[in-house]
This record gives structure tokens, C-alpha cells and sequence, in this order.
């Protein structure tokens, strides 16, 4: 069951790719065929473009409203009380 579990906590923080600045990393979820690759490691390249670190491929986009997670901010977590 723990496969289809997507209410888990999420580990990074979720912003919009046009509030990041070029040159910056960020996570992003991509789906190759019936394959899930998760949290693949990216890194913008213009006000409209992604690079993916690993496999040096390039990205395009149409509209810059795409949710990304944040690299290298951690949800902290706090404890309740």
C-alpha cells in the first residue's frame, strides 16, 4: 500500500519555476514512459528552460507556472504543542 501512499510528508518546499533565478537548482518529478523518476535533480538555464544535471538533457517549457520543489530548502519539523 505504501506504493500508492501520496499523502506522505514532503521534504522539500514547493515554489512556482518563475519565482526561481537563473542558474539555480531545484527538484522536479519526471515520468519516462510507464517509468516514475523521482526528484530528479534540475537546473534552470533561462526564463523559460530546465537542464537536468545527470543526463546534461534540455528542457523547454510554454508557461513558466510550473510547481518545482525547492533544493535546498528543507520543510523543517515542528514539533506540535
Amino acid at each position: 500500500m505504501s506504493r500508492y501512499n501520496h499523502f506522505g510528508l514532503q521534504k522539500y518546499i514547493e515554489i512556482n519555476f518563475k519565482d526561481l533565478d537563473i542558474a539555480h537548482s531545484f527538484r522536479l518529478t519526471k515520468f519516462d514512459g510507464k517509468r516514475r523518476r523521482k526528484d530528479i535533480l534540475m537546473i534552470k538555464t533561462g526564463p523559460l528552460s530546465y537542464m537536468e544535471v545527470k543526463s546534461k538533457k534540455e528542457y523547454t517549457l510554454f508557461s513558466s507556472d510550473l510547481s518545482v520543489r525547492h533544493h535546498s530548502k528543507l520543510i523543517a519539523n515542528e514539533p506540535k504543542g
